[in-house]
């Protein structure tokens, strides 16, 4: 490949001062239309192409923002991305896009490589094992506004955007328990995580306030995916410990619990009703048909921009965002008539 075009280059050609390019490029009322339009010639003979980071920079910023997730192969992470994209785009900004893959050693790596690239902000939903947040606040000892989405580091010091997973899981349980179940199990995550711990913490005051008292074996915890949900589905049959009804902090693991189920001749929902969450793309696809409990992801990527956004122009942001969640009663958790 040839070396680039410059300015330099284009006011070579014609004669004239690179100063008086940059000035014809950017369409300054200064230059005559005439000169415009040979620079402009010129430029596209050369096959120059204008620095945007470059002239961004000069500007103080670089229009740029990077978001930090733990994974892409979850529609829950690629909605709320499309979200950000498309506050992003109507505003003029670029996203770079980082994958974790849910580990706090990528994590760390992709803040650091960002934050070297000159971007203006950041948008992050943290991995689960993170309980050190000094590369956080690295960032904002930098200057750097930050918005968490979703996953959240556990302190108040930070922005967040997200539901309140409280209020969705213990509205999920009294809609099961509404149908006439009380044997109702939960599928956790790991506590030390934001979302996971509400959303436990959700179920367990339902349950209380239900008058239920949860027994041992009804709460099978770090069970987020569809093996896991397997596990122990196939665990509740052969122990005969089989409920009435499964709360779960994910849509996934339902996956493999209901299929577990359903292999021994367990009916859903008139045997096992079951909720999930997240609104997984597959949940109205399933035999039966998923109840969940919908985020409204790309809303919340929008969310997400809009208040960095505000953050990077200067503007003072809440703590703390919540957004309305939805329960979407479908086939395994209703019965016609109950």
């Amino acid at each position: 490949m040839g070396k680039k075009s410059s300015i330099y280059d284009i006011a070579q050609k014609l004669g004239i001062t690179a100063s008086t390019v940059s000035r014809a490029l950017r369409d300054h009322s200064n230059i005559s239309d005439e000169v415009k339009r040979k620079v402009n010639e010129v430029a596209k003979e050369l096959n120059y192409k204008r620095n945007t980071i470059a002239v961004n920079l000069k500007q103080g910023n670089t229009r740029t923002i990077g978001v930090v997730i733990p994974q892409l192969n979850r529609h829950f992470f690629s909605s709320a991305i499309n979200g950000i994209e498309e506050a992003a785009s109507e505003a003029g900004y670029n996203v770079i896009i980082c994958q974790t893959r849910n580990d706090v050693t990528q994590e760390k790596k992709a803040v650091q490589m960002l934050s070297e690239s000159v971007v203006d902000g950041f948008i992050i939903s943290v991995v689960t094992d993170v309980s050190d947040y000094a590369h956080f606040r690295t960032l904002q000892d930098q200057g750097i506004p930050v918005v968490f989405f979703d996953r959240y580091p556990m302190s108040d010091e930070f922005v967040r955007i997200s539901i309140d997973d409280f209020s969705a899981s213990r509205e999920a349980v009294m809609h099961l328990a509404s149908k006439g179940r009380t044997r109702i199990f939960h599928f956790a995550g790991d506590a030390s995580v934001s979302i996971w711990h509400e959303r436990t913490r959700g179920y367990c005051s339902a349950m209380q306030e239900l008058g239920i008292e949860i027994a041992p074996g009804w709460i099978f915890k770090n069970t987020l995916n569809l093996e896991a949900g397997m596990r122990a589905a196939e665990m509740m049959i052969a122990t005969h410990n089989i409920p009435e009804a499964i709360f779960s902090s994910s849509d996934h693991p339902l996956l493999g619990a209901m299929s577990a189920f359903k292999k021994q001749g367990f009916r859903i929902p008139e045997d096992i009703a079951v909720v999930g969450y997240g609104n997984e793309i597959f949940t109205p696809f399933t035999e039966p048909s998923m109840s969940t409990v919908d985020q409204h992801s790309y809303e919340m990527g929008k969310q997400a921009f809009t208040h960095l956004l505000r953050s990077m122009e200067g503007t003072d942001v809440p703590r703390q965002i919540v957004l309305p969640h939805e329960l979407i009663v479908r086939e395994s958790s209703f019965l016609p008539g109950c």
